[in-house]
């Protein structure tokens, strides 16, 4: 998934999700938030809740970490 994408046009939850995950296994933590609590927002999941919290919890370099 292209990461240039455009947060604001990011509207359905698991779009934001797959963004979010693509944004932390390349280092970007704060992007990789911003779009798991987007995804949370529109529609809460675990799979979301949980990265979420793992990027809280551990912030950088934690995507060596499998969520």
């Amino acid at each position: 998934m292209d990461t240039t994408v455009d947060d604001e046009k990011v509207v359905n939850a698991e779009e934001a999700l797959n963004v979010a995950r693509t944004r932390h296994e390349q280092g970007d933590d704060a992007g990789a938030l911003k779009m798991a609590e987007k995804s949370l927002r529109i529609r809460p999941t675990d799979a979301a809740q949980k990265l979420t919290d793992h990027i809280r919890k551990f912030g950088r370099a934690s995507c060596r970490e499998r969520v």
